[in-house]
Parts: structure tokens; C-alpha cells; sequence
């Protein structure tokens, strides 16, 4: 409403009220008032009223706010006002108010909250069970609001923190509660908000994928390429990059470096001849790398267009976990790697990339054979064969076969596409036998003589029967 009518002040009266559009709280000092109070019972000196936006204030933009008051008897009175804090943010002048007369403010220059309506800002509490960290947030705050609130409709990435051998368990609070993976949004409902991440121990010989982290593009000719990562990698993770760039048969050997001194082992190319090139690096059982890190890519040749995305794994074997690849050129709308030779593995994480020569804003596609959608970013501006864009999709498998990574749909390009496939870490529970000392194929004689004496040990863990040699 536009005024406030026969309400008593005492001294000092502090008005606090959540501000419709403007998104900040606002708290109005009233000094040096004595009126009369009609039916409202007296306030004391620096008691607090409480009021609704529509019951104190009205506003005559988005950005302003109107206060009336009309006091019984004469008054001299000014206004501070600040958000939500504990310093001032400004006052008005001193004025001298006759009885009855009509005193009207302006408090303007407020700083609209994105989110619409109400705009208020909401506290977001972040909280995690045992085992680890609570959970980080990006942004920190919506502009207009203190450090940890939000306006309704602002979108909040999650990070998780687990402790090493921990794993996400469920998101409690989320836009999705119950995923798995170290990151989750929220959209900041009209209300407070509490996210509660929960972790839990890591399950042995369990492929699962975490998260993308980064992902970079370049046109400017050169050797290297930076990515920044926008989440973490934690210990024992696994990192795998997809990587397509303009077809120089001098780029490689590549050298990959990050902030954790972590060895990334380079798999494929898949070649398209004079157009462009497809590889995928992978850094297995890898330090820990925080986010904001840097991974860089160094070719031994300059190049114009090159993009890389980066994804996180966990759960593959921590010594010679690549088992099959296999990679396909062509072009058309429908890029596909072909089919590897049958895994040895039942478990075992397939990873597809497809490099194309066209620009970002290509039809993306669809991947084929239950391979889930990963990152996927490409360069733009020039023509259109100037560009080069990398796509990244991955399924986790329970059963030996041959697979092949494939899409179709994309806008029609020349394209480079590249499977590989990796075993999972063994089960630390599952019986083991293994062989200490001299190898079997050391073993060498002549006919009609002994070979020499060789001692080795057999051993085994987890049994659940006795092993039986022959020799």
C-alpha cells in the first residue's frame, strides 16, 4: 500500500522487510519518532517490527521502494537503511514532519535478483553423513544476495567430496536425488534449502563414471591446448580425454601433462586422411586433481583447429586396463568405430569418440548400441571445414562381446571415430592364484637330458578349495 497510517515509533524502530522483485533484504532505521498509535499497541525502543513487502512498502519501479509515514504529533526523523548484513548501507536526510502530515521516502537504487518473481533470497545449507565433505556450490551466491543465498530459479552446480575409498551414495535435496556421481544441480526453490549428500564405501570391481570435468577449443595455430577443470578427480579415479584435431601427420607423439604429475597414455589415432584426426588419453588410478587444475595437451606439430573434452571414471584395473580398440573413417551422417575383437572381460568400460570436421553447432546425433551421451564441444566461425568438433559417449558392460561405437543423425561431415575398451579393477574378494620366481618359458633342455633345477612359488588368496599342481 502506499502509506502507513497511525502506527507508533518509539526512538529508534527497526523495519526489516523481504523486498518483492529487488531480491535484498532491507532493514529501515526510524529515529526520533513520537506519534500516536491509534489501536496498535506501543512499541519500545529498538523492538522490531516485522512487515510484509505489500504492507509497508510500495514500489515504484524494480529497483526502488516508497515508504509513507504520517505521524500524530510533530517529529524530527531520518532513515538508514542496509541489506542484510551488519553495516549500514545508507541513510536519508534529517526532516522535520508536522503533526499529520504526510512524510513519503524513496529509497531507490536497489540491485534487482535474476530468478523472478519473488526475488527473495533464500538460504542454501550444504550438508554431507559420514565419510566425507559437504558438498561445494557454483555460484557461491546470486548477485544482490549475501554469500550462501540464492533467488528462486537460480541454478547451483554441486560438487561432492568423499574421503578416498568413498563414493557418492545418493543427492537428498537435489534436482536429482538419487544420482551417483560426484556432481548435481539444484534449482533454488522458493524456499530455504538443505542439499545432504550422502557417501559410501566403494564397491570392489565396480565400473562407474563420475563426471565430466572440462573440456577446451581452440583455432588459433599452435602445439597445445589447455583445459581447466571445472570439478575434481579424486585418488584412484580415472581420467580419460577424447581429443580431434586438424589432420597433421607430424602431431604426434603427444606429450599430456597435468597439476597432479598424473601419466596419461595416448590410444588410437583413428585417421581420416587429410582432414582430420581422432585420439583418446587416459591416466589411470590418478592423483588426486582439484578442480580449477590444468591439463594440457602438447602436439609435436602446430595445428589450426583442435577441442578436447575430459570425463571421469572409476573402477578400472590399475595395471593394463586397455583391452580392445578399433576406429573407422568416413563420410556421412552416420560415423561408426566398427566392431572390436571380442572383450576378455565380462565387466569392462567401452568408450567411443568421434571426431568430425564441422563446427559446433552441427546436429549433435544420436549414439547408438546403449551408449550413453557424454561431453561433446567443437570450434566455430570460418567455414565449416575449418572447424573441428570431438564427441565422447561410454557404456559399462557385464558381458564379453564385440561392440562398436557409433551415431547417427550428426549434420554430414568427414569424421574419425575410435573405440576402445577397459578392463575393470579385480575383485579383492574373488580368489587368486599367482606364480613367484622363474617363468614356465625359462625353462629349456635337450633331449634326453634334465633341465636345470628351477624353484618357483605358487600361491593364492581368497581360496576356497586347495590348488592342485602338476608338474
Amino acid at each position: 500500500m502506499s502509506h502507513l497510517p497511525f502506527i507508533k515509533f518509539w526512538k529508534c524502530v527497526s523495519y526489516r522487510t523481504n523486498l518483492l522483485k529487488t531480491g535484498r533484504f532491507v532493514f529501515v532505521l526510524v529515529f526520533l519518532l513520537s506519534i500516536f498509535a491509534g489501536s496498535i499497541t506501543p512499541v519500545r525502543a529498538a523492538t522490531t517490527i516485522t512487515f510484509s513487502a505489500a504492507e509497508l512498502l510500495s514500489r515504484p519501479t524494480d529497483t526502488s521502494i516508497n515508504i509513507n509515514v504520517i505521524p500524530a504529533s510533530a517529529i524530527d526523523l531520518y532513515y538508514e537503511y542496509k541489506v542484510s548484513g551488519d553495516t549500514i548501507y545508507s541513510s536519508t536526510d534529517v526532516v522535520s514532519v508536522a503533526t499529520g502530515e504526510s512524510n513519503n521516502v524513496v529509497i531507490s537504487g536497489l540491485i534487482p535478483a535474476p530468478g523472478g518473481e519473488p526475488g527473495t533470497c533464500y538460504a542454501l545449507t550444504l550438508v554431507s553423513g559420514a565419510n566425507g565433505s559437504p558438498p561445494s556450490a557454483v555460484p557461491t551466491q546470486t548477485t544482490g544476495c549475501d554469500l550462501g543465498f540464492y533467488a528462486a530459479g537460480q541454478l547451483i552446480n554441486l560438487t561432492a567430496h568423499p574421503n578416498s575409498g568413498y563414493q557418492v551414495n545418493a543427492w537428498p535435496g537435489t534436482n536429482n536425488d538419487s544420482l551417483q556421481t560426484l556432481t548435481d544441480q539444484l534449482t533454488m526453490p522458493e524456499e530455504p534449502a538443505t542439499v545432504h549428500v550422502t557417501y559410501e564405501e566403494e564397491t570392489p570391481g565396480v565400473i562407474s563414471y563420475i563426471g565430466d570435468i572440462g573440456s577446451a577449443t581452440s583455432k588459433t595455430s599452435g602445439t597445445s591446448l589447455a583445459i581447466t577443470t571445472s570439478a575434481p578427480a579424486t585418488t584412484g579415479d580415472d581420467i580419460i580425454i577424447a581429443y580431434a584435431t586438424d589432420p597433421n601427420s607430424n602431431v604426434p607423439p603427444f606429450t599430456i601433462t597435468d597439476s597432479a604429475s598424473n601419466i596419461y597414455h595416448e590410444i588410437g589415432p583413428a585417421i581420416n586422411t587429410g582432414q582430420l584426426r581422432t585420439y583418446l588419453f587416459a591416466a589411470y588410478d590418478v592423483n588426486a586433481l582439484p578442480a580449477g587444475s590444468t591439463i594440457t595437451i602438447t602436439a609435436s606439430a602446430s595445428v589450426t583447429a583442435r577441442t578436447a573434452v575430459v570425463s571421469v571414471f572409476r573402477g578400472l584395473a590399475d595395471e593394463n586396463p586397455l583391452d580392445q580398440t578399433n576406429t573407422g573413417t568416413g563420410s556421412s551422417n552416420t560415423p561408426s568405430a566398427g566392431a572390436t575383437s571380442t572383450t576378455t572381460e565380462a565387466e569392462e568400460l567401452l568408450i567411443g569418440a568421434i571426431g568430425t570436421e564441422g563446427p559446433n553447432g552441427d546436429a549433435t546425433g544420436t549414439w547408438g548400441n546403449s551408449f550413453t551421451p557424454g561431453p561433446r564441444t567443437g570450434t566455430a566461425g570460418g567455414t565449416d571445414d575449418t572447424n573441428i568438433t570431438i564427441s565422447l559417449g561410454y557404456r559399462i558392460v557385464t558381458a564379453t562381446g564385440q561392440y562398436t561405437a557409433a551415431k547417427s543423425g550428426i549434420t554430414s561431415r568427414d569424421w574419425a571415430a575410435l573405440i576402445a575398451t577397459f578392463k575393470a579393477e579385480p575383485d579383492p574378494t574373488a580368489p587368486r592364484i599367482t606364480i613367484a620366481g622363474t617363468p614356465l618359458s625359462a625353462f629349456s633342455t635337450t633331449p634326453g637330458n634334465s633341465s636345470a633345477e628351477q624353484i618357483y612359488t605358487v600361491s593364492g588368496v581368497n581360496l576356497t578349495d586347495d590348488i592342485t599342481i602338476t608338474a
